[in-house]
């Protein structure tokens, strides 16, 4: 659309014809939409606490778009805001619907900044719904990863690309077969009742400081793979194996 067209709903007439010289048309609206001016950075609407200031508001804000999944896309701001307790990065909830915007496009996007709990975790997580306008304003950008060397208080880099400086353990591959899913931890962690009685201060303690070390690696599936990933040496993947260089999407 040229960049003098008013903002407003058009009639396209879409003809169709074929080798034995039949015609048809039809009539399609196209909605040519203004360039909403950004309300928010990503940053401000993520905010220092542990929710967002502006939850349950319309908000428009601006990012480049780090990575797809199958209910959504990661966004992040262009550049670092210089604010270590506030994320660059949300996560924009699309449903079923598609997106043709692709990684590394810059996009402005207007949705409802909502608060998302999944069953059973202990905090929410930032996130955009209901969006009402996605307009691509670049390709081909991208985004450095944060160098991250430690598990706790990612909150901070929540919907960020992110990359480990450090190697992270395997502690768990229960679920790999099932959902292509691995448990990673700083070094091993220790079961708290091989060290100490149960339920006594010190067991409760370990336990608290083994939830907190712990992230998730997933292969974006989110259906039960066809193929095992993340097969290393032998042909297999077990827990005490080392991940080194891991970058992805907090």
């Amino acid at each position: 659309v040229a960049s003098n067209v008013a903002v407003g709903s058009y009639p396209v007439v879409v003809n169709f014809t074929n080798n034995d010289a039949q015609n048809k048309s039809c009539t399609v609206g196209v909605n040519v939409q203004g360039l909403v001016g950004v309300s928010r950075t990503i940053p401000q609407i993520q905010g220092t606490g542990p929710t967002s200031p502006v939850a349950n508001t319309v908000q428009t804000t601006e990012g480049v778009i780090t990575h797809k999944v199958g209910s959504g896309f990661f966004m992040q701001h262009p550049t670092d805001d210089g604010e270590p307790a506030s994320s660059d990065g949300i996560f924009v909830y699309m449903g079923t619907t598609p997106l043709t915007a692709a990684v590394g496009d810059l996009v402005r996007v207007t949705g409802t900044v909502t608060e998302y709990a999944p069953t059973g975790a202990p905090r929410s997580y930032t996130e955009l719904k209901d969006t009402t306008s996605i307009l691509v304003r670049s390709s081909g950008n991208t985004v450095a990863p944060t160098n991250v060397d430690s598990l706790t208080n990612l909150d901070r880099v929540e919907g960020m690309l992110v990359n480990f400086t450090n190697t992270l353990t395997i502690n768990q591959t229960a679920y790999i077969g099932e959902r292509g899913e691995l448990t990673l931890s700083v070094g091993r962690r220790e079961t708290p009742t091989n060290r100490y009685r149960p339920n006594t201060p010190e067991a409760l303690a370990m336990a608290a400081a083994n939830d907190a070390n712990q992230i998730v690696l997933d292969d974006n599936i989110f259906v039960t793979p066809t193929v095992i990933p993340y097969i290393g040496e032998g042909s297999t993947v077990r827990v005490g194996d080392s991940v080194t260089g891991l970058t992805g999407v907090i």
